[in-house]
């Protein structure tokens, strides 16, 4: 049983979802909202109406897309027709739009495409720099040239390069 800190009802354990809390150790512990799932949706839904927010999904959508793209929808599905339904990088095809990235510059706010979730995160580990994407590249076309004939890699090998 729970008291419900919205309408002050105890109800049981099943009326509250769950959520899943990361502690500052690292660990995962799950417990109920402190709201019933009745209040939750009027809270949340007052709350979409305060910040002015559409509830539709493919609203929420178009809203994200303008706020922090200023492109609409519409925009969007036409730049995803134009990459043929595929990754801008890898040329993946994507099997639906919540596994999309906009791509953009974040110098100019630029569109550059629509991209998977490993090539935008790959963009962004490579912090958008060219000299640090071209010497990834310089490094994958020779091997990693310094391992090149070591197959296993000794101390006293090892002990050139690193101090142990």
């Amino acid at each position: 049983m729970r008291r419900c800190g919205k309408c002050k009802e105890v109800k049981e354990l099943s009326d509250f979802s769950i959520t899943t809390r990361k502690l500052s150790d690292g660990t995962k512990v799950k417990r109920p909202y402190s709201y019933c799932k009745p209040c939750r949706v009027k809270v949340n839904s007052e709350n979409f109406k305060k910040l002015g927010m559409p509830r539709c999904k493919t609203t929420q959508k178009d809203y994200k897309l303008r706020t922090k793209y200023n492109i609409t929808l519409s925009d969007f599905h036409k730049q995803m027709e134009f990459q043929s339904n595929v990754c801008a990088i890898c040329k993946c095809e994507f099997q639906n739009e919540r596994k999309t990235h906009v791509d953009h510059c974040h110098t100019t706010g630029e569109i550059r495409g629509i991209l998977c979730s490993h090539c935008n995160h790959a963009l962004g580990m490579f912090k958008d720099d060219i000299n640090i994407i071209q010497t990834a590249l310089d490094y994958i076309k020779n091997k990693g040239s310094w391992f090149r004939g070591n197959k296993k890699l000794t101390t006293d090998k090892l002990e050139k390069f690193v101090k142990i």
